[in-house]
């Protein structure tokens, strides 16, 4: 279920039981997939479509939203996961040439303010793919200019400056990473690897080549970046890399939405607050919409209801949290397939329970 999918369920839900309550739905993003419709939702952008490549260079259509001169680009309508087929799941392969066509369609139709969204995507290249369409060279140790894309970082010998990225001069770019951890080491960028489909050996080969863009940076761009920067390792460290060929301000896409639905004001003013995730997990508590919600309900003391899928919370993540009641709909036993098909039922079902015990 998309987002509003779910917040319909959960309104019809909550009115069955409370006929006479009132229910307000906001569909709040914290920079990954869905990122523009929450936007949408909160500024009433225009609609801008460009053709640009997917993760494995094939030519699709894509869109970004404009108001005034900035512009919105939600990095995986053109670098996400969902646009590959399972079997086609790789980060090895996969690059971000698509999202630097996009930021030159922006640029060249009259934007001066660039606002990345990251999250969703299929690829691990550092955002070198995005940097090759915006003009920056990358060469090997013979000197041969190559596209890189997740298998081949290590084979990064040098990064040259052209005049195409003149293009780049006098724009603003802001990067709203979904999580917030850094570039390298095991709790960086290739923590999310294996959803994208790396196995055992090409998380080896993706953690060589993410130590090794990482030192060429410091080397070449120590300006723009430190190992440690918050929220470079977001989709596959394009968050550091958008800091260094871009030098982009990295941000958490939790914060953006959150000011831009004014979310603390209305969570100050409800009596309940309800929020969902597909999984819960540690990640959850870095920079995630869920986690967000949940220490604001904390904050406000307000009671927080978090519907998801599965939870791998331990008590103390959950501590964290402010220790918000979750419930599950996963049931023991069955594929996650099958869960996705009673998903809406359950959802309801479940909701309709929790309102009972507030009467």
């Amino acid at each position: 279920m998309n987002s509003a999918e779910v917040i319909h369920v959960i309104t019809e839900a909550c009115r069955e039981q409370h006929p006479h309550s009132f229910c307000e739905g906001i569909s709040v993003a914290d920079g990954g997939e869905g990122s523009l419709m929450s936007l949408q939702e909160a500024l009433q952008c225009e609609e801008v479509y460009c053709q640009v490549n997917d993760g494995l260079g094939r030519l699709i259509d894509a869109m970004y939203l404009r108001k005034d001169n900035k512009a919105y680009i939600e990095t995986s309508q053109s670098c996400g996961l969902m646009l590959l087929e399972e079997s086609e799941r790789n980060p090895i392969q996969t690059n971000t040439f698509g999202v630097g066509m996009m930021i030159s369609h922006a640029i060249l139709h009259g934007c001066t303010e660039v606002h990345l969204f990251l999250g969703g995507s299929g690829t691990h290249d550092v955002g070198t793919g995005m940097a090759a369409a915006l003009g920056y060279k990358f060469s090997d140790v013979a000197g041969s200019i190559f596209i890189p894309s997740g298998g081949t970082l290590t084979r990064i010998q040098k990064i040259t400056k052209t005049l195409d990225t003149k293009l780049l001069d006098g724009i603003s770019f802001k990067v709203w990473a979904d999580v917030l951890v850094p570039l390298t080491g095991e709790r960086g960028a290739i923590l999310f690897a294996p959803q994208k489909g790396a196995s055992s050996s090409d998380i080896r080969v993706l953690a060589q080549g993410t130590d090794h863009i990482s030192s060429l940076f410091l080397e070449q761009f120590p300006r723009h970046y430190h190992t440690n920067v918050r929220g470079g390792g977001a989709a596959g460290g394009l968050a550091a890399g958008a800091a260094v060929f871009l030098e982009a301000r990295i941000g958490s896409g939790w914060d953006f939405f959150s000011g831009a639905h004014r979310l603390e004001q209305k969570i100050a003013l409800a009596d309940i607050v309800i929020t969902g995730e597909g999984k819960l997990d540690g990640m959850s508590l870095e920079g995630k919409c869920v986690g967000g919600v949940a220490a604001m309900c904390s904050l406000y003391k307000k009671p927080c209801l978090i519907f998801c899928g599965t939870s791998e919370l331990t008590s103390t993540e959950k501590a964290t949290l402010g220790n918000p009641t979750i419930y599950t709909l996963h049931e023991e036993g069955e594929t996650i397939a099958e869960s996705i098909r009673c998903s809406s039922q359950r959802l309801n079902n479940a909701v309709c329970r929790a309102m009972q015990l507030y009467r």
